[in-house]
């Protein structure tokens, strides 16, 4: 392992360096904060979580989110104009493409001239909306206890990305407005991790898949992180000296969540315990047919985005019946896909540890319990992680490695540096990141 995790501690250490990540997940409703404090140096480093935190962001916010969800036709690969990098999977979203016409190519001197303008306004009207709630978490993290603003050496921000078309390929522009949380809250600024991902040749994608490894890596283990966001995504965390990999299996939240609120009636899009989900009949012939879809689908778009939930709904099977069986049937659906893609690609001997808003459904987590047999399923909360900041730890630890010029491991065996933009919150904090850099190269 590159870092040893130790559980929550409390008070201060003039030995430890501290790094804060903040994560906005994929369907903006929900921030997370974690601080974390790095003791030590090299491989016997010691990752010590301080503090985090997760607040609810308002429906304004997550509606203007949606607002700019429009759906475009696939293309190849990635090559989508305007679409959404989700957080959750790394992948690009066409369901939530931003972009109404095609990008045309005009000039070298300006790449952006034929973007629709209501691109980037609202986005920056997004962002715009979203600083005071950003700057509130950060705030959150100087209650009295712990280390003081002076002492963080950088907060990394991560989240949504939105992709668009230049001449010279692709791009991303993200959630935040570095330049305005560093002036406001005079702290090193790290972002726009996928955008500089693109610049430098990568893909922009599994960019947390490292530091989760580095958090779960067990030498002597297989394990899977299984992550229930909006789509089922796991990333395969192997071996000391394996790369991880991460794929999307299946819509998750993005299929539950229009489910339950017609089961509901309106009135929730959330089905907390499962409640709603068991009150349902499991249908044999409609999940075996939505079986069939997915095969169909998933070797042009493992992501199985709009199109595939277009079709899901598209049979008399489904027109057929209540709210209740339906939304039960898709329960059980994801459990079932996820075990299949289980069987092909991971050890029945291996270890499933379960993070995500998902594995709060109850017949979702009863499903995978037994689909996933005999493989052991372990929350990560049972192993001292905050399931509710996981992604912001992963964010903060991107930090780490960009302190520290550590690189993210390629499948092709080829490294690349922690991508990352960064603007310093004043003189001071600039100076403190400058010599702290400096003392960790010696």
């Amino acid at each position: 392992m590159f870092f040893s995790f130790r559980k929550e501690r409390q008070g201060v250490d003039s030995g430890i360096r501290y790094f804060a990540g903040v994560c906005v997940n994929s369907d903006c409703k929900r921030i997370e904060i974690a601080l974390i404090g790095l003791q030590g140096s090299g491989s016997g480093a010691a990752v010590l979580l301080q503090k985090h935190a997760f607040f609810d962001l308002n429906v304004e916010i997550a509606n203007a989110f949606d607002s700019m969800k429009i759906h475009v036709k696939e293309d190849s690969g990635r090559s989508m104009q305007g679409c959404v990098l989700d957080s959750d999977s790394g992948s690009c979203d066409e369901s939530a493409s931003l972009s109404k016409a095609a990008v045309q190519k005009k000039s070298a001197q300006d790449l952006d001239a034929d973007i629709p303008v209501d691109f980037f306004s609202g986005i920056f009207a997004l962002r715009e909306k979203l600083i005071p709630f950003l700057e509130g978490a950060v705030d959150s993290l100087f209650d009295g206890s712990g280390p003081s603003r002076d002492e963080i050496m950088m907060i990394s921000f991560f989240g949504p990305d939105f992709l668009y078309q230049t001449p010279f390929g692709m791009r991303s522009i993200d959630l935040f407005d570095a330049r305005r949380l560093a002036e406001r809250t005079g702290l090193n600024i790290l972002s726009a991790f996928s955008d500089k991902d693109l610049l430098a040749g990568g893909s922009g994608n599994d960019l947390l898949a490292f530091p989760y490894w580095i958090y779960l890596n067990r030498p002597d283990e297989d394990q899977l992180l299984l992550d229930l966001g909006q789509t089922a995504r796991w990333t395969l965390i192997g071996g000391p000296m394996q790369t991880p990999v991460s794929r999307t299996i299946a819509p998750c939240g993005s299929l539950l969540d229009p489910l339950v609120l017609q089961a509901s009636r309106g009135k929730s899009s959330m089905d907390l315990g499962g409640r709603l989900s068991v009150m349902g009949r499991k249908i044999p012939d409609l999940i075996q047919s939505w079986h069939q879809i997915a095969d169909s689908c998933s070797g042009k778009n493992a992501a199985l985005p709009l199109p595939f939930l277009s079709s899901l709904f598209a049979s008399e099977l489904v027109r057929t019946k209540n709210p209740e069986d339906i939304l039960c049937s898709a329960v059980h659906w994801i459990a079932e896909r996820i075990a299949l893609q289980a069987d092909r690609d991971f050890s029945k001997k291996g270890k499933i540890l379960l993070t995500g808003g998902g594995k709060a459904n109850g017949l979702l987590y009863t499903a995978l319990m037994k689909d996933l047999l005999p493989r052991e399923i372990v929350p990560i909360e049972d192993l001292g992680f905050p399931a509710d900041s996981f992604d912001a730890m992963a964010a903060a630890m991107l930090g780490v490695l960009f302190f520290y010029r550590i690189a993210l491991p390629s499948d092709r065996n080829c490294p690349r540096p922690v991508p990352g933009s960064l603007e310093f919150g004043s003189d001071s904090h600039r100076d403190l990141l400058i010599r702290g850099m400096n003392a960790g190269m010696n």
